[in-house]
């Protein structure tokens, strides 16, 4: 959906949901996680490089987000989930 052409006739905001851990992931060491939909699982180290990435990742996808939902002439708000 192009969403620059919602907002021109629609005032549109986002929110963005957000919990505290994605931007705060802390090392976990080895773990094993199995998603609950289909039964995969993930067995790895979590370690402080992996973390490191990950929040790297985070605020530029965040940073990406907010330009595009700006330049598109559309408000946001994130809020956490506590």
């Amino acid at each position: 959906m192009n969403l620059k052409l919602l907002s021109k006739k629609h005032e549109v905001i986002t929110i963005i949901v957000r919990d505290r851990f994605e931007e705060n992931t802390a090392q976990l060491g080895n773990v094993n996680f199995t998603d609950p939909s289909s039964s995969q699982t993930f067995e790895g180290n979590i370690n402080s490089s992996l973390v490191n990435q990950y929040i790297k990742d985070v605020q530029h996808n965040d940073h990406l987000l907010y330009d595009n939902l700006k330049k598109s002439g559309i408000e946001f708000i994130k809020i956490y989930t506590d």
